[in-house]
């Protein structure tokens, strides 16, 4: 799972342990025996949505969104059921779908920061930058002091080619959450778009050191140094992952 997805994930508190139950899951999708026990016990949107949490929390996007679809069938003014559906169909890269339900959402719910979150990726996704720099803005408005807001809002104009406001607002997000990496990642890739690739590295590198089981780190540093064909140090980085 993407780590910005993740991200809002954890923001929304979805993944609850839990029992319920799921009506009717579709061929492949089979809960644990402990919730497949229950299946007929219970029915109700909430029960729908904690299935579709733990299929999304093991990356099994295709049947959490059959989950939180059925979530919203019992409820359809469930805010937590359109909200997750929004982000399962963004981790199975189905960005117009996701916009449809995280817009409709952000109407429902004007402020709801992650509604503006998850509504601004799928748009990145789509190629509506300005509409999604919009959205980021929005959600920042809300909390200013959010770093996921922050880390969105840079994306988008990095998205943009405005390579020095993006590192501005990622630099910001940083600073609020030294030990993502996530952040430090997008920060290096506006550093490097906007010319200044040796800080990049040094970011990456840095982040290796502290991080060094951390394969999105020594990825995106491979690739870098591949980039400005510094082939023998993006190879040995090949091989520590």
């Amino acid at each position: 799972m993407p780590a910005a997805i993740q991200a809002l994930y954890r923001a929304a508190c979805i993944f609850a342990v839990a029992l319920s139950v799921f009506a009717q899951p579709p061929r492949g999708c089979d809960p644990p025996k402990e919730l497949q026990a229950q299946r007929t016990s219970k029915p109700s949107s909430q029960a729908d949505n904690i299935l579709g949490a733990w299929f999304a929390q093991h990356g099994n996007s295709r049947c959490a969104i059959s989950a939180f679809e059925s979530a919203l069938r019992a409820d359809p003014n469930s805010r937590e059921a359109r909200y997750n559906l929004g982000l399962a169909l963004l981790e199975n890269k189905q960005p117009k779908r996701a916009a449809t339900e995280l817009e409709s959402l952000v109407k429902q719910a004007p402020d709801s920061l992650p509604a503006h979150l998850g509504l601004s990726m799928a748009l990145v996704d789509l190629g509506a930058l300005h509409a999604a720099e919009s959205e980021a803005r929005a959600a920042l408005k809300l909390d200013s002091k959010s770093a996921q807001a922050l880390h969105q809002l840079g994306e988008a104009l990095r998205r943009e080619k405005r390579y020095t406001a993006a590192v501005t607002y990622l630099h910001q997000a940083v600073e609020l959450e030294p030990r993502d990496a996530a952040h430090q990642v997008a920060l290096a890739e506006a550093l490097n778009d906007n010319g200044h690739a040796d800080e990049a590295i040094q970011i990456l590198e840095k982040l290796v050191a502290a991080q060094p089981r951390s394969a999105l780190a020594q990825s995106n540093l491979g690739t870098l140094l591949a980039r400005l064909k510094r082939y023998d140090e993006a190879g040995d980085r090949d091989r520590s992952v």
